[in-house]
């Protein structure tokens, strides 16, 4: 009879430390990894599908990028004056020490046109002398 009773009590302490253990390894390690992967599954299926979205969209702007370009090129002044006066102007700001934070193209094209007109006329003056 002892050895029974001890059987008894030795099952229902087991199951009393088994089943606990079971339910804390379940819902404090088990079931979060499984969340976690889920989310991190759902995650990468999204970064997936948003690179073949920016894939597609590359693809489409490729032919696209040239007429942009072309347009752009027709927008701002393409000239060798230009860059000239803007490799002046980094000169005269190293050489100052200062730092040239705002400039309009607009106005500097109608005073490039001058100074060309300007360099012109200079040069027929002296073809003339």
């Amino acid at each position: 009879m002892p050895s029974r009773k001890m059987a008894i009590i030795f099952s229902v302490c087991l199951c009393l430390v088994v089943f606990p253990g079971g339910g804390y390894f379940y819902f404090f390690h088990y079931k979060p990894f499984k969340e976690s992967m889920e989310t991190l599954k759902t995650s990468i299926s999204n970064e997936e599908n948003s690179t073949n979205r920016l894939d597609k969209s590359k693809k489409q702007d490729s032919g696209d990028l040239k007429k942009k370009s072309a347009d752009l090129q027709k927008m701002l002044p393409v000239s060798a004056l230009v860059d000239q006066f803007l490799l002046q102007l980094q000169e005269a700001e190293a050489a100052s020490g200062s730092l040239i934070t705002r400039i309009s193209f607009a106005k500097m094209v109608k005073i490039l046109q001058q100074i060309q007109k300007d360099r012109h006329k200079k040069l027929r003056i002296r073809e003339i002398l």
